[in-house]
């Protein structure tokens, strides 16, 4: 009876998906964790990487951004090397690099199945800034203005409370409220570009 021949083994995830080393002109140490695809099985891909930790496809149409921020949200916490390569690498901004017009793509983490928005760009050259931003700014400095507002409140009626007091374990505690209140009033001064010591009285 003759013995029959070992099926050969499976081929590996790689050959499969026809994915390759990024090759010698992808020099960035991030490339370490991706793949890219086979353009003569892939012509569509020029521009996406392949995480070799997840599978993610992530683009780099945009430079290695997207690769970084990716190992950031994903892997950084799985291994010391990743924690330290991505805790020494600033997130990338994600003001988009074109000048004018509407750009289809954000520059940002592509975890999200959702449809991406499409970002309308003011400016020209170097001066464009996209009204995500700005919108985000304002947003951020109402908040800052609030909390500014509200720890100002607080101050004042804690001075009332303290005032009233004649428990010195009361007094104590409001004066303590008080203090913290107030660095924290200062501390969205600053924020907010107040002049700290006129904000005092304002």
């Amino acid at each position: 009876m003759e013995e029959e021949e070992p099926l050969p083994p499976p081929p590996k995830l790689e050959d499969e998906l026809h994915l390759v080393d990024p090759g010698p002109k992808r020099r960035s140490k991030f490339w370490n964790y991706y793949k890219a695809y086979d353009l003569d099985h892939h012509p569509d891909k020029a521009h996406t990487a392949r995480c070799s930790l997840c599978g993610k496809d992530i683009s780099v149409k945009q430079g290695t951004g997207g690769l970084v921020r990716h190992l950031q949200h994903r892997h950084a916490d799985e291994s010391d090397d990743l924690a330290a390569i991505t805790a020494s690498y600033p997130t990338p901004a994600t003001l988009p690099r074109q000048s004018v017009g509407t750009i289809g793509e954000e520059r940002g983490e592509e975890e999200s199945d959702q449809p991406r928005k499409k970002t309308r760009v003011v400016g020209n050259g170097n001066n464009a800034i996209s009204v995500d931003f700005l919108d985000a700014k304002i947003k951020r400095e109402e908040h800052n203005l609030k909390m500014w507002r509200d720890a100002k409140s607080t101050i004042k009626e804690l001075k009332e409370e303290l005032a009233s007091a004649t428990v010195q374990e009361d007094i104590d505690e409001i004066e303590a409220d008080i203090q913290g209140f107030r660095d924290r009033k200062t501390l969205y001064a600053k924020l907010l570009g107040f002049d700290v010591m006129r904000s005092e009285g304002v």
